[in-house]
């Protein structure tokens, strides 16, 4: 993807098969559809050199105090709305001072923090494609679909993107039924088992299951 040292290809993106070269990474840009439209721009990528604090020099560390704060700050914000979605009514100095932040970035950095951003990321990546095919498919909708039904369509696969950014909060609680179909639609995936999110989308799915059978079973 690097035709010489400084200058980067950007290119088509397709998963599990583009890689960055050796000693750089991988810089992905995916696409929503656009609801006038109703087209999804391709995803593309470009293999960039990797840079760190330490390619910085102490100027330009200083530089950077500013953007960091600012970082640190928008964290504590994550943080504070993550304990009021999951029905906390108070925040401790401990839970948002700068190991927390720095904990709380490094699990989102890491994929181990669930976020609406990023499942919905990974959802218009992964999932709008296949998805939108075989809701299609399963309604019996024509190639050439009219406007209703693109606004149909659009409201379907709407529905299931929130549900599963709903997922990011960790206390999320679907009926078996509703889970079961949220299964069904990671099932849709050519390679569910090596995905980023979907192993963890299936575990929180069947563990929903799980804890509702077990309630009906006590009874």
């Amino acid at each position: 993807m690097s035709i010489v040292s400084n200058i980067h290809a950007i290119i088509p993106f397709v998963a599990k098969k583009t890689a960055a070269f050796s000693e750089q990474r991988l810089s992905v840009i995916g696409y929503k559809t656009d609801k006038k439209t109703g087209i999804k721009p391709a995803s593309v990528c470009a293999s960039i050199p990797v840079l760190s604090v330490r390619d910085c020099s102490p100027d330009q560390l200083v530089k950077f105090y500013p953007v960091l704060t600012k970082l640190i700050q928008q964290t504590q914000d994550s943080i504070v709305r993550e304990l009021h979605e999951s029905k906390q009514t108070q925040v401790r100095d401990d839970q948002i001072d700068i190991p927390a932040v720095i904990a709380f970035l490094e699990e989102e950095s890491q994929g181990g923090r669930l976020t609406k951003d990023i499942v919905s990321r990974w959802f218009v990546e992964v999932l709008v494609e296949p998805l939108t095919l075989a809701v299609a498919d399963k309604l019996g909708m024509p190639d050439d679909l009219s406007e209703a039904d693109k606004g149909k369509l659009e409201g379907i696969i709407n529905s299931y993107s929130a549900s599963f950014q709903a997922m990011a909060g960790g206390k999320t609680a679907f009926s078996v039924e509703k889970a079961r179909s949220l299964l069904k639609v990671l099932a849709l995936l050519e390679d569910a088992e090596n995905d980023s999110l979907a192993p963890k989308f299936s575990k929180k799915l069947n563990d929903m299951i799980s804890a509702q059978e077990s309630v009906l079973f006590d009874l």
